[in-house]
Order: C-alpha cells, then sequence, then structure tokens
C-alpha cells in the first residue's frame, strides 16, 4: 500500500488479498499454454487438410485471446489511477440531484492493494450525507456515496467529513489528494499525531487528550479512531474553544441537509435546450378548451404597454398583439411623456383600431406608465408588453386556455431569448422562495387577474429597474403564478449600447426587489416591545470566509454584557457554510443564518435585524477584532436620546485611524473617513464632536429605530448603504446625531472581502441622485480641531468622485509633536507586548513635560504620508525604520542591537543605546557619537511595598515561550526544585499545570504581581547579554521592591546594587531562592532603598528630560 509524503503506514488488507496477484499469474501463464496448444492443434489439422476442424479450434484459440485481452485492460485499468480519472466523466456528467449509475461505484472499486470504496466507508472518516451535499448529489448508499468521492470528489477537493477541511491541509497533502491518492491521504492520516497538522478548524490531533489506543494502525487514522470512541459529550480537539461532538455534530447534520433543501433555489434559471414534445402535450391538453371570453361585453384581457420614445418599435408591438388568435382584448399603449412621434404613431394605429387605446402622461417612469394602464384597464386579466418584444399569435389564446384549464389566477410562460444565432429559454417552475432569490418570471409573457394584481399594490414607482421581478414577488406571496411550457414570446436581445432601463439603470436594482420583500419591516414594528431590554444583538454578515468571522465572533464573545451574535452568511459555498455551522455549535450566544445567494451586506444585515431580539443592534463587519470591553460604554452614549448612533474608533492593522466619524469636505460631494492613516491619538477630539454620518463597519443603533428606518437600503451594494442610513436617520430626526467614541477601539481589516468595491460608480450614482443638494455642509471645523488644515483637494478621478484632501498642519502652542515608532503589531496582540507598555509610559511622561505626542506601531511605523510630527523617535527593536527628512529624527536602541548596522545609524539626528559598553563599541564602530540611554520604569505603575508586607506568591517568572528562545532560567529552576510560577504564553505544554498561573497579566497588574513574589526571576536574550543591554523588567520589578534573579549582564551591579542577583547553575538559584539566600539581595530597608533610586534616576519621567535637551540642542543648530 502507498505512503504519503515522508509517511510509512501499515494497514490490514481484506482477506485473500496477498495470494491474488499469484492467482492472477497463474491463470494468465495456464491461458498462454492452452492458447499454444490450440494453436499447435490447429496446425496439424490444417496440415491433415481438415480445415473445418481447424477453423473450429482457431475460432476457439481467438476467443481465447480476446478474453484474455479483456481481462488484461480491465486489470490494467484497475491498477492505474489515471484508468479511474478518465472513467470518472461517467460520473461527472450525471445530471445534478439524481443518482449516479452503478457503473460508477464499479469503476472505484479499483485493484488488490488500493482502497475500494467499500474500505473508504469502513475506515469511519466518510460521512456519506455530509458527501451527498458537498458533491451537491444524490446516492443510493454509503459505497456509492464514496465511489463517486474517490474518482471525483478528491479531484475536487471535496472533503469526506465535516472535521475535515481540505484548504487548510499542506499543500503536499492537497496534491496528493487532488490526484485521487486515497492511500496517501489514508497513510498521512495515520501518522504520528505529534507530527499531524490541523485537519480543520475542530481537529488539532496534537490537542488529542492521549493517543488512542492503536490510531496509528486504524484505518483512518487518528481521526477514524476518535470518531470510533467519541460520544455527543466529548470534546473536540479544537484550538481556542470548547465544543462537543455532539453539537458539532448535529449543526453540520441540519445545515447539510438546509443546503441540499436549498439547492434548487440556486438552479440557474435558464437553459440552452428546449423541449419540443412536452410543449406539444400541453398544447393538446388545452386545446379542448372552451373559452369563455368577452361575454359580458368587456375585453378578457388588458395588455399594457409602457412606451417612450419608441416611435420606430411601438408599431412591432402593437402589430403583435393584433395578430393574437384571441380577438378579446383591449391594448393601453401609455406614451410616458414622449418627445419624438411615439404618440403619432399609436395614433394612427388606433384610428383603425378601437381596441387600441392611447394614454398620455408626462414622463414619470416605467412604473408609473404600467400603473397608469392598470388605472385605464378593463379587463378580467392582465398582460404586459414591451414595445421591443413580439408574442407568438397564439400566446393569448393559450394563457387564457392554460388558466381557465388549471384555474389559477396567474401564470407566465417561456420565453426565449436570442443572441446573434444562439437561444437560451426562460422556463423556470418555481415559486414565492425562488423568487426571493432570482426572478425567473418575464413580464412579457405574463398574465394574471387584474384583481390579483392591484391587490398586490401594482408597479413600485420608487424602483426604475427590476419592477417585474418585485411584483412577481407581491404577487406570489398572495398566489403561485404557474408556468405554462410553452414559447410564448421569442425575443432579440439588442446591442448593449441601445438607450433601455436595462442599459441605463444600475444593476442593483434587482436587489431592491429582493430586499424590500424579504422583511417585514411593519411587522416587527409590531413587536418592538418583544425586544429583550439591555441586550445587544451583534450583526455581522460574511462571505466566503470563516477564519477573519472567526476572529471577529470570537472577540465579541470575550466581551462582557448580555450579547447575542448574529451570523450571516451570504451564500457562502458549501465548505465555508459548515464550517460556519459547526464553529459555535452548542453556543447559544450565536445563531447563524445561512443564505442561499450572496445578498450583499445590506440585505444580509437587514435579516440580521430582524432574526435580532436585543434592545440594541450593533452592526459590525466580519474583518474585524472588538477589545476585551467596551460595548457598555457605547451604550452609555446612547443614553443620550439626540444620539442615533455611535461607533468605536476603528483602527487598520497597524492601529493607524481607520474612521473617526465621517466628515464631507467640499459642498455636494461624497463623504470621507475623517482622520484616515493618521494615529490613533489624533482622534482624542471627537468623542465629544456631532456628526452626521459614521461608518456601519461597527456601529451601535436603537433596534427600534433601524426598524422605523427599514435597515439599509437594498439598492446600494456594499457601499454607501451606512452614509445613506445615517442621513435618513437624521432627516427624521430635528436634533439627532451620531457620535464617535474613540475610548473604544476596534481593529477594521478593511476591503478583504472579495469583490467588495467592484460597485463604486453604481452606488455613488445611486447616492447622489437620492441626496444632491441635501448633503450636509463641510466639517471643517472638525478638522480644524485636529490642529489640521485643508490646503486643496484631489480625487479619485471616478465619475463621480471620492475627496482625497491634502493638510497641513498648524501648531497649537509651544510644544513639540513627537512620533514614537514601535515594532509591535496594532490590536489586540500587540497590546500585550512590552515594547508597547515602554511606549505608552514614555508618552505620557513626555505629556507631563508639555508635549504632544502621537504613536506608530509596525506597518504605520514606516508610514510618512500623514506625518506631521517635528520629531521623529524610534525605539529600535525588531523593526528597521528609516528617517523622515525635515525633521529631528532620534534613533534609541533598546533590544536585538546585533540588527543594527553603522549606515543605519548615520542617518539620525540623535542615536541613544540602553547600553553603555555597546555604545562604546558601535560609536567607533560607526564612526558617530551613541549616548547611553538606560531603559526606565514607569513610577506611576510600579509602586514598591510596604515595609514588612509578606509574600504572597513563591518565585515568578513573567514571559513567554516563543519557538527559538531557550528561557534557561525556568528550567533551572525547575531542575532545581524551586517553587515556582510562570506567567506567559506558550508555557501549557512546557511546565507542570501547577506551576503554570495564567497566560498574561496586564500592564498595570505587574507591580502587584512583583511585590508579592518572594522572588522575581529574570532573563535575557543572549545577544542583549552580551552586548549588555538590560531589559526593562528588572527596572520595572526592581522600583516595586521586588529581589530579582537574572542572568549575568554587565552593569547590573552598578545599576541596581545587591536588589539584583546572578546565579550559576540551578544548585545557586536553589540557593537564591531559599530563605537562606535572602541575605545576598540585602536587608528590606536596602532593598526599599534601591527601589528608590531606581524610581529617582531611572523613571521614564528623567529619560524624557534627557531627550528633550538633546532634541532642543539639535534644533538649535538647525
Amino acid at each position: 500500500m502507498g505512503a504519503g509524503p515522508g509517511v510509512t503506514g501499515k494497514r490490514k488488507a481484506p482477506a485473500g488479498r496477498p495470494a491474488s496477484r499469484r492467482v492472477w499469474l497463474s491463470l494468465l501463464a495456464a491461458g498462454l499454454v492452452l492458447l499454444a496448444i490450440l494453436l499447435v492443434a490447429a496446425g496439424v489439422l490444417l496440415v491433415q487438410g481438415r480445415v473445418a476442424v481447424a477453423a473450429v479450434v482457431l475460432g476457439a484459440a481467438q476467443l481465447l485471446l480476446l478474453l484474455a485481452g479483456a481481462v488484461y485492460v480491465r486489470r490494467l485499468a484497475g491498477l492505474t489511477s489515471r484508468g479511474f480519472s478518465r472513467l470518472s466523466a461517467r460520473v461527472a456528467s450525471a445530471p445534478e440531484g439524481r443518482a449516479v449509475d452503478s457503473a460508477s461505484a464499479r469503476v472505484a472499486k479499483g485493484p488488490e492493494g488500493q482502497t475500494s470504496a467499500k474500505d473508504l466507508v469502513e475506515t469511519g472518516i466518510f460521512d456519506a450525507d455530509f458527501y451527498s451535499a458537498a458533491a451537491n448529489r444524490t446516492f443510493r448508499g454509503p459505497e456509492e456515496a464514496a465511489s463517486h468521492f474517490l474518482s471525483v470528489g478528491m479531484a475536487e477537493l471535496l472533503p469526506p467529513h465535516p472535521l475535515v477541511l481540505v484548504g487548510r491541509l499542506p499543500q503536499a497533502v492537497r496534491d496528493t489528494w487532488r490526484e485521487g491518492d486515497i492511500d496517501g491521504v489514508l497513510a498521512f492520516l495515520r501518522q504520528d499525531r505529534a507530527t499531524l497538522p490541523a485537519l480543520g478548524p475542530l481537529f488539532d490531533p496534537k490537542l488529542l487528550p492521549s493517543a488512542p489506543a492503536g490510531s496509528e494502525e486504524h484505518p483512518g487514522g487518528c481521526l477514524g479512531s476518535f470518531l470510533e470512541s467519541a460520544s455527543d459529550d466529548t470534546l473536540l480537539p479544537a484550538p481556542r474553544r470548547s465544543v462537543r461532538w455532539g453539537d458539532v455534530r448535529r449543526a453540520a447534520g441540519e445545515y447539510s441537509s438546509e443546503f441540499r433543501r436549498t439547492a434548487v433555489l440556486r438552479r440557474p434559471r435558464t437553459t440552452r435546450t428546449w423541449n419540443a414534445g412536452k410543449e406539444e402535450e400541453w398544447r393538446r391538453a388545452v386545446s379542448d378548451v372552451s373559452l369563455s371570453v368577452g361575454s359580458d361585453g368587456h375585453p378578457s384581457v388588458s395588455v399594457i404597454m409602457p412606451a417612450w420614445n419608441r416611435e420606430s418599435e411601438v408599431a412591432g408591438a402593437i402589430r403583435s398583439v393584433q395578430s393574437q388568435g384571441l380577438q378579446a382584448w383591449e391594448l393601453l399603449v401609455v406614451d410616458d411623456g414622449s418627445d419624438d412621434q411615439t404618440a403619432s404613431v399609436v395614433r394612427s394605429l388606433a384610428a383603425g383600431d378601437a381596441r387600441v387605446r392611447l394614454v398620455e402622461r408626462a414622463h414619470a417612469g416605467l412604473s408609473a406608465a404600467r400603473n397608469a394602464g392598470l388605472a385605464a384597464a378593463t379587463g378580467e386579466f392582465v398582460a404586459f408588453l414591451d414595445t421591443d418584444h413580439r408574442w407568438e399569435p397564439d400566446f393569448l389564446e393559450l394563457m387564457l386556455g392554460g388558466l381557465q384549464h388549471t384555474g389559477a389566477s396567474a401564470a407566465y410562460s417561456a420565453i426565449e431569448l436570442r443572441t446573434g444565432d444562439t437561444s437560451s429559454y426562460q422556463a423556470y417552475r418555481g415559486g414565492l422562495q425562488h423568487l426571493l432569490v432570482r426572478n425567473h418570471i418575464d413580464l412579457n409573457v405574463f398574465v394574471a387577474r387584474r384583481s390579483l394584481v392591484e391587490g398586490a399594490g401594482g408597479f413600485d414607482e420608487e424602483l426604475p429597474r427590476g419592477v417585474d421581478h418585485d411584483l412577481a414577488i407581491r404577487v406570489a406571496e398572495r398566489e403561485e403564478p404557474v408556468l405554462f411550457p410553452f414559447v410564448g414570446c421569442r425575443y432579440d436581445r439588442p446591442d448593449a449600447d441601445a438607450p433601455r432601463v436595462t442599459t441605463t439603470e444600475s444593476d442593483n436594482w434587482q436587489f431592491a426587489a429582493i430586499g424590500k420583500n424579504l422583511v417585514d419591516w411593519d411587522g416587527l414594528l409590531a413587536k418592538g416591545d418583544a425586544a429583550v431590554p439591555g441586550r445587544i444583538s451583534v450583526v455581522i454578515p460574511t462571505y466566503q470566509d470563516h477564519l477573519m468571522t472567526a476572529a471577529a465572533v470570537d472577540s465579541v464573545l470575550r466581551m462582557p454584557g448580555d450579547l447575542e451574535v448574529v451570523v450571516v452568511d451570504n451564500g457562502s459555498t458549501f465548505v465555508v457554510g459548515t464550517v460556519l455551522a459547526q464553529l459555535w455549535a452548542g453556543d447559544p450566544r450565536v445563531r447563524v443564518l445561512h443564505l442561499p445567494k450572496n445578498l450583499n451586506f445590506g440585505i444580509g444585515s437587514n435579516l440580521g435585524v430582524a432574526a435580532a431580539t436585543g434592545e440594541y443592534v450593533f452592526f459590525l463587519n466580519n474583518d474585524t477584532v472588538a477589545p476585551e470591553q467596551g460595548l457598555d460604554v457605547l451604550v452609555g452614549r446612547l443614553s443620550d436620546p439626540d444620539c442615533l448612533g455611535v461607533q468605536p474608533l476603528l483602527l487598520y492593522g497597524d492601529d493607524s485611524v481607520q474612521a473617526a466619524g465621517t466628515i464631507f469636505v467640499a459642498d455636494n460631494h461624497l463623504p470621507l473617513h475623517h482622520l484616515a492613516g493618521m494615529p490613533p491619538e489624533d482622534a482624542h477630539g471627537v468623542g465629544s464632536m456631532r456628526f452626521a454620518v459614521v461608518t456601519a463597519a461597527a456601529l451601535l443603533m436603537r433596534r427600534a429605530d433601524v426598524l422605523r428606518l427599514r435597515g439599509f437600503d437594498p439598492r446600494f451594494v456594499n457601499g454607501m448603504e451606512d452614509v445613506d442610513l445615517c442621513l435618513r436617520a437624521g432627516a427624521a430626526s430635528q436634533t439627532g446625531y451620531f457620535a464617535v467614541e474613540p475610548a473604544v477601539r476596534f481593529q477594521h481589516r478593511e476591503s478583504k472581502t472579495p469583490a467588495r468595491g467592484k460597485n463604486l460608480d453604481d452606488n455613488r450614482r445611486l447616492f447622489m441622485d437620492r441626496w444632491w443638494g441635501r448633503l450636509p455642509s463641510p466639517d471643517l471645523d472638525k478638522v480644524a480641531a485636529a490642529n489640521l488644515r485643508v490646503t486643496r483637494i484631489q480625487t479619485d478621478g471616478r465619475v463621480i468622485p471620492s475627496l482625497r484632501p491634502v493638510l497641513v498642519r498648524d501648531r497649537p502652542g509651544p510644544g513639540l509633536r513627537w512620533g514614537l515608532r514601535q515594532a509591535a503589531p496594532g490590536g489586540p496582540s500587540g497590546d500585550r507586548w512590552g515594547d508597547t507598555a515602554y511606549v505608552e509610559s514614555l508618552a505620557g511622561a513626555l505629556r507631563r513635560a508639555g508635549q504632544e505626542v502621537v504613536t506608530y506601531r509596525h506597518g504605520a511605523n514606516r508610514e510618512t504620508a500623514h506625518v506631521f510630527d517635528d520629531v521623529n523617535v524610534v525605539l529600535r527593536g525588531l523593526d528597521q525604520v528609516a528617517p523622515i527628512p525635515g525633521v529631528v529624527n532620534v534613533l534609541w536602541v533598546i533590544s536585538h542591537p546585533e540588527l543594527l548596522t553603522p549606515l543605519e545609524v548615520r542617518g539620525y539626528d540623535l542615536v541613544f543605546a540602553a547600553s553603555a559598553s555597546w555604545s562604546e563599541q558601535f560609536s567607533r564602530r560607526a564612526g558617530r557619537e551613541i549616548l547611553p540611554l538606560l531603559q526606565a520604569t514607569d513610577v506611576d505603575r510600579f509602586v514598591p511595598r510596604e515595609p514588612g508586607d509578606g509574600f504572597t506568591r513563591p518565585a515568578v517568572f513573567v514571559g513567554g515561550n516563543h519557538s527559538g528562545r531557550e528561557r534557561t532560567i525556568v528550567t533551572d529552576a525547575l531542575a532545581a526544585g524551586v517553587d515556582l510560577r510562570v506567567i506567559g504564553g506558550g508555557w501549557a505544554d512546557v511546565v507542570p499545570a501547577p506551576v503554570l498561573e495564567a497566560d498574561h497579566v496586564d500592564n498595570r497588574d505587574l507591580s502587584a504581581v512583583y511585590r508579592s513574589a518572594s522572588r522575581v526571576l529574570a532573563d535575557h536574550w543572549p545577544e542583549m547579554a552580551e552586548l549588555g543591554f538590560i531589559q526593562n523588567r528588572l527596572f520595572d520589578a526592581v522600583a516595586s521592591g521586588a529581589r530579582v534573579i537574572s542572568d549575568e549582564v554587565a552593569g547590573l551591579r552598578e545599576v541596581f546594587g545587591s536588589a539584583v542577583q546572578t546565579y550559576d547553575g540551578p544548585d545557586e538559584l536553589r540557593h537564591l531562592c531559599s530563605p537562606e539566600g535572602a541575605q545576598r539581595f540585602g536587608t528590606d530597608e536596602e532593598i526599599l532603598q534601591q527601589a528608590k533610586e531606581v524610581r529617582a534616576h531611572h523613571s521614564f519621567d528623567a529619560r524624557a528630560q534627557v531627550l528633550l535637551e538633546a532634541v532642543e540642542s539639535v534644533r538649535s543648530t538647525q
């Protein structure tokens, strides 16, 4: 049996297989011997002249040869995996939703030594029901489904089980999968679980509590072994979440069933072929119907034909009606204010046919014209014909005959759509649920009782396009229209440049018809008091993504309060939808709504609002990450009844501002995000401002207000819908406003969703058509409040442009503006970096000295487009950042000095380093002065313990366990038997459980940890220790009055006296941690005196003063 990449796997073959090859060889040899005997006998008979007998013998030989050849070819095809792929076309071509023929099952049986469909089912890792939904097919049993998987599904990277996500597997395994090498895949699954990657978001073999007995020998590997023994209550080996197999299994099963049930809704509405036989059969069925038409003196059917500047087309359309076999009709041609000869053409034709009537009106649009026709109609039924369509002569007769035959009140026929020499047919049988996904009824082949159309409300005059779809939906809500299977109209599609509604109006209107009918806003408003007081319903629409969506939902669930999360899966593929269905299985706070089609942000959000139960609704993009708290702060802003909604401060992934509100900077132009790209500190003043518009990427509103506004306008497709919503909310309120809360920061990875920006122009056109002349005045006061001024405005060059103002800064006072740049990433992960706390403390010290300070993280720290700083301070760690021309550039090397080069330091006006010895050495190497400036402590955070305070912790080590860095002091402490507590990430599988106290401690609580510990253990990167860089933790611990044990670093004694001791091996470390070793650190009084000296001489305030004096010296010489 073959093995996967770098894997050797063993598996018991079914009984009898080891001898099968010898059997085949024996049969082949016997056949060859028999063939030789027959040929010799035939030769002898020919020599003897016995031709007839010889012919019989030769015939037998030929038959034997053909039989052997057929068996050999079959055998050879089985031995080659490519033989399966050649035959798989039969399976792939099977009609959608039908059972696959039994030949495909036979194909995948394979030769001896290769896994068959039956073998795969027996591994336990093949879920036939799940796979049927993934493949969108129906099979007669598990083996047939497995056969299809082997011959077709693997090539398409379909998963065999809901816990497997093929896209997450290593590339080599995906290649093996795509090649259909099931043996290689199974061998991969039978590897040692410690070497296996996660098979999906909820199954990481390395997290299994223990290797199930025989799992490496199990046919399905660790997954098969797990499934064999798992109960519904068994926790899955899922990283960072607690989910039970029973909950996940049920969620996957329910979603599979739902996906298969709604598959029909996603089917194409047109076909390339037409069944003329079925049409003829239907025609015969209605041919005997005796039509009762025009018996009351009124026409049976009123045909409504809107026309606007269609002088060249309208006559042909009228003649199409006049050519009908059914004569009991009236034609109402509604001239919608044409300025050509359309009305004259209609009058001339109406003069000779009293059934043709002209209705003239001022131009008001297609829907208004059709409604005018409805108002003038007198027939029992109504039909509609556009001027560029032509009916078949028997259309009306067949339609009314079919309606009378079936008793239906509404029906439609097929329509042939011709483009050049090719045709397609729209003849889809479906009802309301199908129409709420995609239209399948062409109004030109639709006939209904007039009372039914009028009862549905006629045509929506606010929709310039999609009106036929909208009417069909509202009619279907009352009675489902019936498909009559005949071609009633043959339509030649015009040139795309022709001036028609379908070419001059946006495609976005298709969503308007769907969106306005999906949510019963009035019904929801009537139940408004059913909302749960105080609850926040977080609505997160997503499409074809589970990674960012999981991060967004998980971050929200960590926030305190009464929360529910409504995830709206906007028509993702089955695989992505399965993951979303499973991730929060069993968590009652999360619901996932699966839509059969991508209905975009607006409609998806509206459906989420409809499903929400909270008093508040929080719209949230799926590419955002929430902080640990802050929703209560946002809710508090809504205590002001005039506050219509509030957004947090939105930051990009590098922690620069993405949106601090939305502002207008020019009359009748599109708005833009306030302070986009600026450091977050520049947004400190926006909390007191009133905005007309904010972004819905993260927006909290009262649900009742959203219901009254009827949610987002579905005509906007992934853009401008939030601006429109805010403006509508403001227009409905005399004193209402939107707010931004800068104290609450959400990270936003903008525009990661596929195709988010493709509707820019259509969205902008719709928006400006609605709001031109009513937009708010420019918000230049908000720009000025940030000490900025617009000097000129650039655009993005589109027809309706977005604005890009060019800003300059007006210095507000005597202090300088300092930009502090560090290497920590943005968001919550970067918040935990020591560099971030370091920068916060330095910024606080500079502000106390009267300076303005902004900060930049990794990514933004190299950005210069939004820099208005006087001083550029680079805290050199992992990131190299270039100096900025025109400002004072300061480099402070606090870590990783081995990364620096002489060329880098030469570009700065001032260079400091947190090591006296390295400063001296590198100054000589670089040929310029590098000044020593050690790290420091924040005296507001790190406060010494009181004399006589006892210790509530044993020795403590604070720091993470990272690959590539050995924390020797922890290893030595454990080897020495020291009573130790470790706080930091990455230690869960490294130290004993009692040793690990927590995976994180907030910097604000760190001093209390140091004060309570009998000893504080600290270490350094080897390179930093060798070069004399004393890490910041020692300054903080000593300032807190702690006794510190460290590895050896030059200068420790000079800085900290006896408060920091070094050790040489586990024995000395054990002694230093013992009561007897305490005397090495000095008395309590000496420790507290050392803490006082560190706080006095090594505070951030002291460092800020050094930096200020040095910068002023440089500026005085410039």
